[in-house]
């Protein structure tokens, strides 16, 4: 009985993100909050920035045709060369949270794509905006 549920448990690790659009995702957000998502959409608002304490972070939000979800990671996009700008088109692998806390403050409907050891998390640009 064990040997079986490891088997299941590994098999949920391992199956692939679920791929939804950027409006997909908003209206199933009960049923894939805290689940490994992949969504592609232009980008608005990109932005590297570092905190007070130092710590770099990159934050953006991916357009849908009738939504908009926030995307947070930790670290700038140094290995994407130009970085990303407003207009492109962005592949986004990460945890959605349909509300996370931190302090005082409520994010609402976002992906931290944060890297991770062993996981598939992070941007690949898709598409760059024509000039």
């Amino acid at each position: 009985m064990i040997t079986r549920l490891a088997a299941i448990a590994a098999v949920l690790l391992l199956a692939p993100p679920a791929a939804v659009s950027v409006d997909e995702l908003v209206s199933k957000r009960d049923e894939l909050n805290e689940k490994v998502v992949s969504v592609t959409a232009e980008i608005k608002d990109f932005s590297a920035k570092t905190s007070q304490k130092g710590n770099k972070y990159t934050i953006f939000k991916l357009v849908g045709k009738k939504e908009t979800i926030s995307v947070w990671l930790g670290g700038h996009l140094d290995k994407i060369t130009p970085p990303p700008v407003d207009g492109d088109s962005l592949k986004v692998v990460g945890i959605f949270e349909k509300e996370k806390k931190v302090g005082t403050r409520t994010y609402l409907n976002e992906i931290d794509a944060s890297t991770r050891k062993d996981k598939p998390y992070g941007v690949t640009v898709i598409k760059r905006k024509k000039k």
